[in-house]
């Protein structure tokens, strides 16, 4: 609106009204009043009849000018009229120059109804209230405000539109909250909202822009205002703006991409929901989950998705969720089915915005609308409906199956070439242990050959020496036995006859001890004899027992496959396939007629 002065020129008995840059004023004007100069860019009026006084004062008063002054004619006290008081459509008047008596309807010597002493019926005051309205009241305007005492009686909608204009931080039972009565008839209400297109949904907390004009009610004096239109775009304005300033908030503290740029989890299975069961939204949602086939485990925090509500349940929840332990899950969840531009604005939150933000759980937002968006939506990972959701978190459990399939499926072909690399390295490795065997057999074989050679040589030359030992001990003792004789006779012939018996005797001794000596050589060689020989035997019974012919002239036999492959297992052969049995003097085909595994190995 445009400034307005007022200024009272006593030459010409007349209210001046000066308006500047609008329009809607100078309409009024141009009906009820004489424009007599211009100055300045400001342009003055002239009122010459009450009537004019009285158009512009309702014009001024349904257009929320607060304060405005007025005179009568010919008078000079001057009051101020108050529109807008706190529950009242009313005039409030106070005396500023009172020079005589006022009453509410004038100043001065004016006389509206009469004489000063009138007494007026209750009638009469509500007839002039509705006469004042419907005459100088009577214009359509726009009026904006907060729904409150949202009722629906037969099809018409009935509700205050609420202005607070104390300061916040006041208790709200202890602010003035101005306030007006509106109501839209049932067929009003339906166009309007065929015209809306859904876009707006009227209820208590909701900020709309009105179009209409006052009804006077006579009978209860009062006023309300009828409505014929509301402004969709009003709504959206105040959604974007509310949005808008908590990114900002959220954006200078530095937080508004935190959650956003958490990675998703790699098996989102615990999932902390945001949501209510009466939710348009939620039973797609769970049944997306209950048709995956994947073991989720969805923990449901109810709150409030619309309303004032809205806040402290989710208060409520994050405690909740907090006193569980975030820990416990791996992403959160916040759904529901779409709706009006109205219902969306309770999640432009700043308390619910920055907890998200800043919570170390990556969230998904689902709230289900594809056009108009929250600030939710710009710090989480936005998703349009909670079914997209569902099929986020199902795409991340399948693409980690498929990773999974893919991954087995490569350690299945590793496998299957590792086992077949193994059994081909196991199977040269039989064959080499086989030559390398059959080799060492044979070396072995020469060995003990040699060794048994060499061993009969050894043998034959320790006999050999024995023998000539002891022909060489027999011709020694021989000869000793002979000088000792020689000598015992010319040692006898030397002494006397006395001596001849204790040269028999001695003579007689020493035989003995011959005889003994010989005798225990002969025992010292037999035993000798003996052990060499034992060794011997157990050398020719092991070369024996490593000889394989002796395992196939024991009745063992040893079974070929046609290839010539040795068969070592009753699995490696089939019904009626021909084996060779190789036995010790040669060998025999045979065809299988049955196939048993020994379940004992």
């Amino acid at each position: 609106m445009g400034n307005l002065k007022f200024g009272w020129i006593e030459k010409y008995q007349q209210w001046l009204i000066n308006t500047t840059d609008d329009k809607g004023v100078d309409d009024v004007m141009r009906s009820s009043c004489a424009r007599i100069v211009e100055k300045n860019g400001n342009t003055y009026w002239a009122f010459d009849t009450r009537d004019g006084i009285e158009k512009v004062r309702g014009f001024l008063i349904a257009f929320g000018y607060e304060e405005f002054i007025v005179g009568a004619l010919g008078g000079k006290a001057q009051a101020s009229y108050s529109v807008g008081a706190p529950r009242t459509a009313g005039v409030g008047v106070r005396e500023m120059a009172p020079k005589q008596k006022d009453d509410a309807w004038g100043a001065g010597g004016a006389e509206p109804l009469g004489g000063l002493e009138k007494t007026y019926t209750v009638v009469e005051i509500a007839k002039r209230i509705k006469g004042v309205v419907d005459r100088h009241l009577n214009g359509s305007f726009w009026i904006r405000g907060e729904v409150s005492d949202y009722k629906s009686r037969n099809g018409h909608i009935y509700f205050s539109l609420l202005e607070d204009i104390e300061p916040s931080e006041k208790p709200k039972d202890t602010r003035n909250v101005y306030q007006i009565k509106v109501c839209i008839w049932r067929n009003q209400y339906d166009l309007i909202m065929r015209s809306l297109g859904g876009k707006i949904e009227i209820k208590d907390g909701v900020k709309v822009r009105l179009h209409g004009k006052i009804n006077a009610y006579e009978v209860q004096s009062t006023i309300s205002i009828s409505v014929d239109a509301i402004d969709p775009h009003f709504a959206e304005g105040e959604f974007i703006k509310r949005r808008t300033e908590i990114y900002r908030q959220l954006e200078a503290k530095g937080i508004h991409e935190q959650n956003l740029k958490l990675p998703m989890p790699l098996i989102p299975l615990r999932i902390a929901l945001f949501s209510n069961t009466t939710a348009a939204g939620y039973d797609d949602f769970m049944t997306m989950f209950r048709e995956s086939g994947y073991p989720y485990r969805i923990t449901l925090f109810p709150v409030a998705l619309q309303g004032r509500e809205v806040e402290s349940s989710f208060r409520e929840m994050f405690s909740r969720l907090e006193a569980m332990g975030i820990e416990k899950f791996d992403v959160g969840v916040i759904v529901r089915g779409g709706g009006s531009v109205t219902d969306l604005s309770y999640f432009n939150n700043l308390y619910i915005a920055e907890w998200v933000a800043r919570s170390p759980l990556k969230f998904l937002i689902g709230i289900g609308h594809n056009r108009d968006y929250t600030v939710l939506d710009m710090i989480g990972y936005r998703l349009k409906t909670p079914t997209e959701v569902s099929i986020v978190l199902n795409y991340c459990l399948d693409e980690q199956v498929r990773r999974c399939e893919e991954l087995s499926a490569t350690i299945e072909t590793a496998l299957r070439t590792a086992h077949e690399s193994l059994v081909g390295r196991i199977e040269r490795a039989a064959l080499k242990l086989a030559n390398v065997t059959s080799q060492e057999l044979r070396k072995h074989e020469l060995y003990l050959s040699s060794l048994c050679g060499m061993l009969d040589k050894t043998v034959q030359k320790r006999i050999v020496e024995g023998v000539g030992a002891c022909e060489r001990l027999r011709d020694r003792l021989k000869n000793e036995v002979l000088t000792a004789c020689r000598l015992r006779n010319e040692y006898m012939s030397r002494l006397s006859q006395q001596l001849s018996l204790a040269l028999e005797s001695r003579k007689k001794e020493e035989e003995k001890r011959i005889s003994e000596i010989v005798t225990r050589f002969d025992m010292v060689f037999h035993h000798r004899m003996s052990i060499e020989m034992s060794k011997i035997e157990k050398l020719q019974a092991t070369i024996d027992s490593l000889d394989p012919r002796s395992l196939l002239a024991k009745g063992f036999a040893f079974v070929t496959k046609s290839d010539g492959k040795v068969l070592r297992s009753a699995g490696e052969v089939s019904c009626d396939e021909v084996v060779d049995i190789h036995l010790i003097d040669g060998k025999v085909s045979a065809v299988v007629t049955n196939s048993e595994n020994d379940d004992r190995r």
